[in-house]
């Protein structure tokens, strides 16, 4: 018995000090290099400032420091990743640990963007959403579903196009919008006019994207102020986040309502909510968790996939009047394939290798998030003699690991063949994000980007715009800064291949005139609160 007793104390005096030796060394681990900060402030005055894309500023912390660096900003560590090895071991092999998403006082919290998907903590209230995501849309099976409303709204955008050419923005907008829409809600925008919910979804993006910069709002720097009322001095804020959180909670309530409303009366198409509300009622009943995750997943996927597609699909189009040798080769794979007497559909997908390797280019060229969305640290993570702590905050700069010359050979030239001839490696990993915190709607996203492409390449020729003196313009890509790194505006030129390319799309918008749309009822609905 006292030989148990003394091997249970060594054995408990050895644990001790093996945890104690691994506090100790965790303790002297420095964190990744960075620069030298000021007393409390930090590395303050190291953040991006103007208009500079934040990929483009941290790019000096990449060839000062290495793969893997750091700034602390008034006592917030920020991790800074630049090589593959570094985010496949920290944000990949331990996903598990580095999945959170930080919280701010005045975006997550006042605002409410916080029970965004995207932006949400990862709990398990994040897991279940996710997992709906995967239900309806995570295997090319389920996602294949959504071909049909994705190619008639192709079809729509292309009609716009031909009666308008100089407004091809514009189109671009309104058309990722009722796509989304019609996938999610199985709603039917307004064509010739404004549409009540594709304005609120742009009024929503604005304010989103205003809440989320970075120490932008004072209340994120002194947290007590959220507690002061609206009138106080220094509490504009109050107003700001009060209005944004009606706003978001109008997105998120009316269109799920609308998909129930048309399900009661039996009046519907199948979309993303009503069959994830089929699913849970054959089940059991439909109760206020599951219409909680299940109206924030379908925001979530308006939100994400609205203005994500829409930037990759600019980068698109001016790659082609960039790179026009890359235009010609795409359209005449389509002619050889499609024909000339029909518009290329989903199922001539896997007969177009060449336009498939222009979306993958696409991703990688200009892509959507040149700064991967913010991930937190859960738990301390070493690294290669580094300690990332506990709360950290962890940024990738995919616009690097995309442009890597040493990866992709010449990164500035648009080149669809380094995926055909010279294997280089699949960019869309990079370009949706990673570990847990992957896009979950990454399959929708390529084949929307995928059927607008080419059926705009099979009737239209894109190229440079002529000035005042009939001298061509030249373009370049030259991303915003913030989150989503948008094309800047550029001059084009947009037209028809041909008559009889115009007469195919004439037809195929003849095919749907008698088409109604659900604006009139959605008027309604906002305007009865």
């Amino acid at each position: 018995m006292v030989l148990v007793s003394l091997i249970q104390t060594l054995i408990a005096i050895c644990t001790t000090f093996l945890i104690y030796k691994h506090l100790i060394r965790k303790s002297r681990l420095p964190l990744p290099p960075g620069p030298r900060g000021l007393p409390l402030l930090g590395n303050l005055l190291d953040l991006p400032r103007g208009q500079t894309p934040e990929f483009k500023h941290w790019l000096s912390m990449k060839d000062k420091y290495g793969p893997i660096g750091s700034v602390t900003v008034l006592g917030q560590h920020i991790i800074l990743l630049h090589g593959r090895e570094a985010v496949q071991n920290i944000l990949e092999s331990q996903s598990l640990k580095t999945s959170g998403r930080p919280q701010t006082e005045f975006g997550s919290y006042l605002c409410g963007y916080g029970r965004m998907m995207a932006m949400h903590e990862y709990d398990a209230s994040f897991r279940k959403t996710r997992k709906l995501f995967h239900q309806q849309m995570g295997t090319k099976a389920t996602a294949a579903r959504y071909d049909g409303s994705s190619e008639r709204e192709a079809g729509r955008l292309l009609a716009k196009i031909l009666r308008n050419p100089p407004e091809l923005m514009k189109h671009l907008g309104s058309h990722m919008a009722t796509t989304v829409l019609k996938l999610t809600y199985d709603y039917s925008a307004r064509q010739t006019a404004p549409d009540p919910l594709v304005e609120l979804l742009h009024s929503v993006d604005g304010s989103f994207e205003a809440s989320m910069i970075p120490l932008a709002w004072m209340v994120d720097i002194l947290p007590l102020l959220r507690y002061l009322p609206e009138g106080f001095p220094f509490c504009d804020f109050q107003r700001t986040a009060r209005l944004a959180r009606h706003q978001l909670e109008k997105a998120t309530e009316e269109p799920y309502l609308f998909v129930k409303q048309q399900m009661s009366r039996g009046n519907y198409n199948p979309s993303f909510v009503s069959r994830n509300i089929e699913n849970v009622t054959q089940r059991g009943d439909l109760d206020a968790e599951d219409e909680h995750d299940i109206k924030w997943s379908a925001f979530g996927m308006c939100q994400a996939g609205t203005d994500t597609v829409l930037s990759a699909l600019r980068s698109f189009i001016i790659a082609m009047i960039m790179f026009p040798d890359v235009q010609r080769k795409a359209q005449d794979e389509i002619a050889r394939v499609v024909g000339p007497g029909r518009l290329p559909t989903f199922e001539d997908r896997d007969d177009l290798p060449y336009m498939q390797a222009l979306v993958k280019e696409v991703h990688r060229w200009g892509p959507v998030v040149p700064m991967s969305v913010m991930h937190k640290a859960d738990g301390d993570i070493e690294y290669n003699g580094y300690l990332i702590p506990r709360g950290s905050i962890i940024v990738a700069n995919s616009w690097w690991l995309l442009h890597d010359p040493e990866v992709y050979p010449d990164p500035s030239a648009f080149d669809p063949d380094r995926y055909l001839e010279r294997e280089e490696p699949d960019p869309t990993a990079a370009a949706f994000g990673f570990g847990r915190r992957a896009c979950p709607g990454r399959l929708i996203a390529e084949s929307a980007i995928f059927i607008t492409a080419a059926q705009i390449l099979a009737v239209f020729d894109v190229g440079k715009a002529l000035d005042g003196e009939g001298r061509e313009i030249e373009v370049e890509l030259e991303q915003t800064a913030g989150l989503l790194g948008r094309p800047k505006p550029f001059a084009y030129r947009i037209a028809a291949r041909s008559e009889k390319h115009a007469e195919l799309v004439r037809q195929m918008e003849a095919r749907y005139e008698g088409d109604k749309d659900d604006a009139v009822v959605m008027e309604g609905m906002l305007s009865a609160e």
